[in-house]
C-alpha cells in the first residue's frame, strides 16, 4: 500500500468515528464539550485498530530487502519479455501458482472449475485461466475494463501483474477475477525453486559523469590548460 494511501485511510477511519460518535451523542442532548472529548477518543481509537490491522497486513506480505531486489529483477524480465516468451515461462510454473491460489478461489466459482476444460488459452489449469499483464505502471480499473472480453468468458480468470491499483481491485472483486501481484508471485516460485538465477534481459549501468565547475579555468578533457598556439 501507498504512504498516501495509507494515511488517507487512518484519517478518513478518525474523520468516520469521531463524527458518527460525536452526532450521536449530541442527538442524546450530551454537552458539547464531553461529547466532544468521547468522539475524539473513539476516532483515535477506531484509526489505532485500523493501523494496527494495517501493519499485521503489511508485515505478512512484505519481503525482505533481497528478496525485493529478486523480486524487481523477476518481474523487470516479465515487463520486457514478449508474449511468446511469457507464456513459456509460466507454462511449466503454472502447478506452483495454482498451490497458492486453489484457498482463495471465490467460493461460488469452486463448483465450475473443472467443468471447463475444453479451451484455446494456452496458460489454462485445472479451471484456472492466467493472464499475464506486467507493467511498469500499477494496473488501474481503466486497464482491467479494457482486458475484460479477453477473460470474461472464464469462470476463474487470473491476472498476473506487478502491481495494481485501488480501483483495478474493486473492479476485479466485483467481476470475480483474481489478482495475483509481485509479492504473491515471488513467494510462490521461490517456495517451489523455480526462479531463474539470470535473466535474458541486457542492461547497461549508467556512467557517472563527474560534474565541471563552471568557476574552474578552461582545461582540456583531462584538466590540463589549453594550449593554445600562437601564429
Amino acid at each position: 500500500m501507498k504512504k498516501s494511501a495509507y494515511y488517507s485511510d487512518l484519517i478518513f477511519t478518525f474523520c468516520l468515528v469521531s463524527f458518527s460518535v460525536l452526532f450521536l451523542l449530541r442527538s442524546f442532548k450530551t454537552p458539547l464539550v464531553l461529547a466532544l472529548i468521547f468522539a475524539i477518543i473513539c476516532g483515535i481509537s477506531g484509526s489505532y485498530l485500523l493501523f494496527l490491522r494495517l501493519n499485521k497486513k503489511q508485515k505478512l506480505f512484505a519481503l525482505k530487502k533481497s528478496e525485493e531486489e529478486e523480486k524487481n529483477s523477476l518481474c523487470f524480465y516479465l515487463k520486457l519479455a514478449s508474449e511468446n516468451e511469457t507464456n513459456k515461462f509460466f507454462k511449466s510454473r503454472l502447478p506452483f501458482l495454482l498451490n497458492e491460489l486453489s484457498p482463495t478461489a471465490p467460493q461460488e466459482q469452486t463448483n465450475e472449475l473443472h467443468e471447463q476444460t475444453d479451451t484455446n488459452h494456452e496458460l489454462f489449469l485445472n479451471g484456472y485461466a492466467f493472464f499475464p499483464i506486467f507493467r511498469f505502471n500499477d494496473l488501474s480499473g481503466d486497464d482491467i475494463a479494457k482486458l475484460y472480453p479477453e477473460f470474461k468468458n472464464y469462470s476463474a480468470p487470473v491476472i498476473l501483474c506487478d502491481g495494481f491499483s485501488s480501483g483495478a481491485q474493486t473492479l476485479t472483486e466485483k467481476l470475480g477475477v483474481i489478482l495475483f501481484d509481485g509479492n504473491q508471485l515471488y513467494r510462490a516460485l521461490k517456495k517451489h525453486n523455480a526462479i531463474p538465477s539470470e535473466f535474458p534481459v541486457k542492461t547497461v549501468t549508467p556512467v557517472k559523469r563527474k560534474r565541471r565547475n563552471k568557476y574552474s579555468k578552461r582545461g582540456d578533457h583531462n584538466g590540463r590548460p589549453l594550449k593554445i598556439a600562437a601564429h
